[in-house]
């Protein structure tokens, strides 16, 4: 098989083919909507509630510092994927903590995109809790993630203001009353399971007779994901649509998408929509590096919706619903779904999945 170059940078993408078409999201400019532009907040609002999904411009020269960081991150993912297969283990997630937010996922440990097939990716976790020293959790990490901590660090704060300004934004638009506007529960200087995954999809040749899927289609389980992938792979599936659309990488760019927290909060106002990662039409898996920080609420916030003018309470039996729970038995329960050998029964599982939301 022909190795292709592993892309590990955010200004240097690589794009789709010309007549394979791309899922047509919205792009939210990031200085535009921190200085409060009513089109961005437009655009945003619609964003989150048919799409799930949209990209967040961070082409201002004032992002030029966080663009680094992404870039160096990078560097450490590759660093850290390149260290022996025993020295990984020795850091891994299933052994480190039941919310699994800090450690190595080996090749394989989950379910594949395909019936009876395993994932297709490594992937390594580290929490923002025990990078901050927000809690007492133990952060037993290898040499790269020493070597890059400063890094880390800003790369996370970065997020997490962006973040910030996003959930005041749609609090704003929702007109939510204080003590239920997004971000009373995405404190910055309190716990959460927020977590910074970097991850490494192995290559595989392609197959008519069987088709190759490394990614479980899911919904991200938290309340924002940003996304930074520099070559092609993702891709969504919008409501009433049978055919998955590819997303186009784009320099400089964050891909952000909303989850399943954020979907219960406003019952299914916000979209939390089906995505996964796979190779293009008819062509090899090419090995792939992406990374994500991906936030989502204090573990005790209880995921029932607020109250809104905006939200119109389901009540037909059209979605199942695991509202009431919180945010820490919602992980727990997400992640039990996508494991190899766990027992749940299949239709709770999909339910779970797909963040409790009917997909056509």
């Amino acid at each position: 098989m022909a190795s292709q170059p592993s892309f590990t940078s955010i200004r240097v993408v690589s794009g789709l083919p010309e007549n394979l078409p791309a899922a047509q999201l919205r792009t939210i400019d990031l200085r535009s909507l921190q200085d409060g532009s009513m089109s961005e907040i437009g655009k945003l609002l619609d964003a989150a509630i048919n799409d799930g999904f949209f990209y967040l411009d961070l082409t201002d020269p004032g992002e030029e510092s966080f663009l680094i960081r992404v870039d160096e991150i990078f560097a450490m993912s590759k660093a850290i994927f390149d260290l022996e297969e025993t020295i990984k283990l020795h850091f891994d997630i299933d052994l480190l903590g039941p919310l699994k937010v800090n450690g190595y996922k080996p090749l394989g440990r989950n379910k594949g995109g395909v019936k009876g097939q395993r994932d297709g990716f490594e992937s390594y976790a580290l929490s923002r809790n025990a990078i901050f020293g927000l809690t007492d959790e133990f952060l037993p990490c290898p040499s790269p993630v020493a070597d890059y901590m400063a890094t880390v660090k800003d790369f996370m704060s970065s997020c997490n203001g962006y973040s910030q300004t996003i959930f005041r934004t749609l609090s704003d638009a929702l007109s939510l009353e204080p003590h239920e506007r997004f971000e009373s529960f995405h404190r910055p200087s309190h716990p959460s399971p927020d977590i910074l995954r970097l991850l490494k999809y192995h290559e595989h040749r392609a197959s008519m007779a069987a088709p190759y899927v490394p990614q479980l289609p899911h919904t991200d389980l938290g309340s924002l994901t940003f996304l930074f992938a520099p070559s092609p792979g993702l891709q969504i599936l919008r409501p009433g649509v049978d055919e998955w659309a590819y997303v186009q990488p784009r320099a400089c760019h964050a891909v952000v998408n909303l989850g399943d927290a954020l979907g219960m909060l406003t019952d299914g106002l916000f979209r939390s929509s089906l995505h996964r990662v796979g190779p293009l039409p008819g062509a090899d898996m090419q090995e792939r590096y992406s990374l994500a920080l991906l936030m989502r609420p204090e573990n005790h916030t209880i995921l029932r919706p607020v109250k809104s003018p905006m939200i119109i309470p389901v009540q037909d039996g059209s979605r199942e619903s695991h509202s009431g729970c919180t945010s820490e038995e919602w992980i727990a329960r997400k992640l039990g779904a996508v494991r190899v050998g766990t027992d749940q029964e299949q239709k709770s599982e999909n339910s779970i999945l797909t963040g409790a939301i009917p997909i056509n």
